[in-house]
């Protein structure tokens, strides 16, 4: 059919339902101090006054200009509400203790599928398991999408927030390809992925995505950009130059370590919207 002539609450209805299970499965819910603010000009002032003041506030800029004449820019805010401790606000990966299945009609010309389980990790490993999550991604899309001709857009591999990684597979395919996934996705997550690892691999997926990473640091203002978003979400301006650093020194004896601690299937997500 022409999607053009299906209404959009109809085209998007299934990915919506899916959108919606997914993130009440997997995230703990944003909660702000003063709650969501009124939609209208009085309470978009009275949310300024709350957080818009300078100690809240991390400001990057691209200029010859001294520091000190940039600074008179910001000297006249009115220092009202209170200032806000710590790194800035991201979403957290709820604990997963058991399995949850979720598997529902979503009568659309597209299905949606989630695959996925979770995993305590360490901050040392985050290195190592970046480079897991690029290999294994790869290897997925690949025998999934190309391979196999059973998704057109998709997404695999490791997601790390914090202490918690969640090991994925996140596809659209259509309805009659359903039965047919979902039993090979527990087989993308063993220890016998790591039959593949060697030195070779991990260094041309560490040099593919380091040269990608530095592609989009090459302007100054997106250099700017990384150096508030390191100080806002770390407190650590040399956050994203010390994290593609690490990856430098990840090796494929490290990648298999990270494989056989972690690579096991417990407490699967699995969420399909057909």
């Amino acid at each position: 059919p022409d999607l053009q002539k299906i209404p959009v609450s109809i085209r998007n209805k299934a990915k919506m339902m899916f959108d919606a299970k997914l993130n009440s499965l997997l995230y703990n819910k944003d909660e702000y101090k003063s709650g969501k603010p009124e939609l209208s000009y009085e309470g978009l002032l009275e949310f300024g006054k709350e957080y818009f003041i300078p100690s809240n506030m991390i400001v990057s800029v691209v200029s010859p200009v001294k520091n000190e004449f940039i600074e008179k820019y910001f000297n006249g805010f009115v220092k009202a509400g209170s200032s806000i401790e710590g790194t800035g606000r991201i979403k957290e990966f709820k604990t997963i203790t058991k399995p949850e299945k979720i598997d529902m009609e979503g009568g659309g010309e597209q299905a949606y599928l989630y695959f996925g389980f979770q995993k305590t990790i360490e901050e040392f490993e985050k290195a190592a398991l970046t480079v897991l999550s690029l290999i294994l991604s790869d290897n997925i899309t690949f025998d999934i999408r190309e391979k196999q001709g059973l998704a057109y857009r998709m997404s695999a591999g490791v997601d790390m927030k914090k202490d918690r990684a969640m090991f994925y597979i996140n596809m659209g395919t259509r309805p009659e390809n359903v039965d047919k996934l979902i039993p090979q996705f527990p087989s993308f997550f063993t220890t016998d992925f790591s039959k593949i690892i060697t030195d070779d691999l991990v260094k041309k997926a560490v040099n593919m995505y380091l040269g990608r990473m530095m592609f989009r640091r090459l302007s100054s203002i997106n250099q700017a950009y990384y150096l508030g978003y390191s100080k806002y979400f770390h407190n650590d301006i040399n956050h994203d130059t010390k994290s593609l650093e690490a990856l430098k020194n990840v090796d494929a004896d490290t990648v298999i370590a990270m494989i056989n601690k972690y690579m096991v299937v417990q407490n699967p997500v699995e969420i399909y919207v057909r």
